[in-house]
């Protein structure tokens, strides 16, 4: 028997409901939504084709433990708006588990906004616009690779 990982069918949040016509019959079948991320999220480190990589099965409990392993980054040249004088910052994010998606765990691996209080309405101001910038940054990177 094949381990092949399509023929597990395990309960799931989101069915796909089939109407199957076949041999002048009807048969109704509902079927877990699977979906298959092919992908080098290793930046360029892992060098084994991906036919010999090893899948990763991500569900809800164990995300945060494959995000953690996957340990994914990126590193931004930002627009320095605490300095108002139109120079850049270079900044690094990492993301360990899905919280640090938030924008205060992001601007908490800021080093300027880390230096403002934290109830300060400009340190508020400040995470606004680095989560618009940042959001803005990551969908035209996305933009690019696409179009590769």
């Amino acid at each position: 028997m094949s381990s092949s990982f399509q023929n597990e069918i395990p309960k799931a949040r989101v069915n796909l409901k089939l109407d199957l016509h076949t041999g002048g019959g009807q048969k109704k079948v509902e079927l877990p939504l699977k979906l298959l991320v092919a992908g080098d999220f290793s930046n360029g480190q892992e060098e084994r084709p991906l036919s010999e990589r090893v899948k990763t099965d991500i569900n809800k409990n164990n995300f945060n433990d494959v995000l953690a392993d996957i340990f994914p980054s990126v590193h931004l040249n930002v627009e320095n708006t605490l300095a108002g004088d139109g120079s850049e910052e270079s900044i690094s994010l990492t993301f360990r588990n899905m919280n640090d998606f938030t924008p205060e765990q992001v601007a908490r691996q800021i080093r300027q906004l880390k230096l403002l209080p934290e109830d300060s309405p400009q340190r508020q101001q400040q995470i606004q616009q680095a989560e618009q910038h940042l959001r803005a940054q990551v969908y035209m990177l996305a933009q690019e690779k696409h179009c590769e």
